[in-house]
């Protein structure tokens, strides 16, 4: 997708640089709608060290095993966003998000009742489902006036929510029901969401695109020799390059998501606090989201992800140093707190210059390009966790300051792009 830094992409121009998607409703409705349906889509990455440490107690698979299940889901779900730009402004976003949610419902109850192929091919199915309606709900998002405080309040409700569905996994459903039960359970998440299908708007209409066109370069005089016009370097490199930074960052993040269950086993504690522990981070770790929608556009966009990067890194030395269980716990929640907190600025940075284009819609894409690669990756780094998990903080923390520096290579020249108009 590379190119240089005076022309649009040439073979994707096409499908994203088109700024066709309708101005998105910012009722209520709207908010709480995004917010269910992005919560039930993120549920399985949400709760993914629970879903893969069942797999473990449950099933008996080791850790490269289930390094390769959670990457199946992520696999199918960065196919579907990939495939975003192709169709998401010309499909009913209404009949995408409700027969999706649908589909994956069906896929995780069948997962219960197959072995390891089987399993991992429901999986990549129920991940493309919600890659889906993750598009459709980006695409709907970018249109919003204030995107950052929709994701928020979504991110808000995905603690909250994943919260207590771990509870109830935990202390009611695998005692009792194993992993069929916590099969179900997932798929009955879905099955309720579909009640906010209808008051998402259905897409693009006819009517919304007439007069509406592609962003094109700006022609600049040239400091240097007035006579002269230069044409501005297109923008459309730049949320490209953004969506790098998100990959990147998404890899060595999900690394440790996925196996901040094993985690906890190696070192030494019970299933029963590990659960506890996870749904006391995971609802407590909404202040990371609550912090972005305060902070809003007051320091701009890349100072908060710097912050929340600094806090990441940090998490992972904590949860690297310390062996006890307040040094878990406040590891854990330190580093879903800065994820969450990140986030929004992440989803803002590529789309900024870029408004209700479809990069939003693959936004999704990039974030499960570095997710799909995590868990596979540390499964084979720490088989049966003979190696430890330093190999996955390492990562974890080159990934996050690659991250960064993409992130500030983009600030400096968002800057050098201000001044210069």
């Amino acid at each position: 997708m590379g190119n240089s830094s005076s022309t649009t992409f040439d073979s994707s121009s096409e499908l994203l640089n088109y700024t066709n998607l309708p101005v998105a409703s910012d009722s209520a409705r709207s908010y709480i709608a995004v917010a269910a349906l992005l919560t039930v889509n993120n549920l399985v990455y949400n709760t993914l060290f629970i879903i893969l440490g069942a797999m473990v107690t449950q099933r008996g698979y080791d850790e490269q095993q289930i390094g390769l299940l959670g990457s199946a889901f992520l696999l199918g779900q960065l196919i579907a966003n990939l495939s975003g730009a192709i169709w998401v402004s010309k499909v009913n976003w209404r009949y995408a998000i409700g027969w999706s949610g649908l589909g994956c419902a069906v896929f995780m109850s069948c997962g219960a009742y197959v072995e390891y192929q089987g399993l991992m091919a429901f999986y990549v199915l129920a991940g493309s489902m919600t890659g889906i309606s993750l598009s459709c709900l980006f695409c709907h998002m970018s249109g919003m006036s204030n995107p950052v405080r929709a994701y928020s309040i979504a991110l808000i409700t995905q603690c909250l929510v994943a919260g207590t569905v771990i509870i109830i996994l935990q202390s009611y459903v695998l005692p009792k029901f194993g992993f069929t039960g916590l099969s179900y359970t997932i798929a009955a998440t879905f099955i309720l969401a579909l009640a906010a299908v209808p008051f998402i708007p259905k897409g693009i209409t006819p009517e919304k695109t007439e007069n509406r066109q592609a962003p094109k370069s700006i022609d600049l005089p040239d400091l240097k020799n007035p006579n002269k016009i230069t044409a501005r370097p297109s923008i459309s490199f730049w949320p490209a390059l953004g969506l790098v930074a998100i990959a990147v960052y998404f890899f060595g993040q999900t690394s440790i998501w996925a196996f901040t269950e094993r985690i906890g086993n190696a070192k030494g504690f019970s299933a029963d606090f590990i659960g506890s522990a996870s749904a006391a981070v995971l609802i407590l770790c909404a202040v990371g989201a609550w912090a972005a929608d305060w902070t809003g556009k007051r320091w701009g966009y890349f100072i908060p992800i710097a912050i929340g990067i600094g806090l990441f890194i940090l998490s992972i030395l904590i949860m690297l140093l310390s062996n006890s269980k307040l040094g878990y716990f406040l590891s854990f929640l330190l580093y879903a707190s800065a994820w969450n907190y990140v986030l929004p600025y992440q989803m803002q940075m590529v789309s900024q210059g870029d408004k209700n284009s479809v990069y939003a819609s693959i936004i999704p894409a990039f974030q499960s390009v570095g997710a799909t690669a995590g868990p596979a990756t540390v499964g084979f780094l720490v088989v049966n966790g003979n190696n430890g998990y330093v190999p996955a903080y390492m990562l974890a923390v080159a990934t996050a300051m690659a991250s960064l520096a993409i992130f500030a290579i983009i600030q400096v020249k968002n800057r050098a792009n201000t001044k210069a108009l």
